[in-house]
C-alpha cells in the first residue's frame, strides 16, 4: 500500500511570519518583546528565515505577539480567510442563509 502524499502549506511558514510582522510595521525585537520569556530578536530571525522551525507553541506566542489568529500564519496579509472566519460573529439566521447559499452553489456546479 503506498503512503498517502504529506498535505504541506503552499508556502514555508517562516515566509508568512515575516510578512505578516512587516504588515503590521513591528520589528523582529518587537515580536520578541511581546513574546517574553528570553526571546529576543536574533530567535525571531531565526523562525522567519528557517534557521530555527517553530513549533505550534511558537507559533501561537508568535500569533498572539501580532494579534492575529493563529490560522493567518498561513496565509499572506491581505488575504481572505475561510467563509466560516467571515460569518463567525454574524446572527445565527446570517450564518444559517450563508450555508444554505453555498449548499445551493455546490449543488449548481456539478
Amino acid at each position: 500500500m503506498a503512503m498517502p502524499q504529506r498535505i504541506v502549506p503552499r508556502r514555508p511558514v517562516r515566509v508568512y511570519l515575516a510578512a505578516w510582522r512587516k504588515h503590521l510595521g513591528l520589528t523582529l525585537q518587537q515580536v520578541g518583546d511581546r513574546i517574553g520569556n528570553g526571546v529576543g530578536k536574533g530567535t525571531v530571525s531565526r523562525w522567519e528565515n528557517a534557521e530555527r522551525v517553530p513549533t505550534l507553541n511558537v507559533l501561537g506566542a508568535y500569533a498572539e505577539a501580532l494579534r492575529i489568529p493563529i490560522g493567518n500564519l498561513f496565509r499572506q496579509p491581505g488575504t481572505r480567510g475561510s467563509l466560516d472566519e467571515a460569518i463567525a460573529d454574524a446572527p445565527k439566521d446570517v450564518q444559517d442563509k450563508a450555508a444554505e447559499m453555498v449548499r445551493i452553489l455546490v449543488r449548481t456546479e456539478h
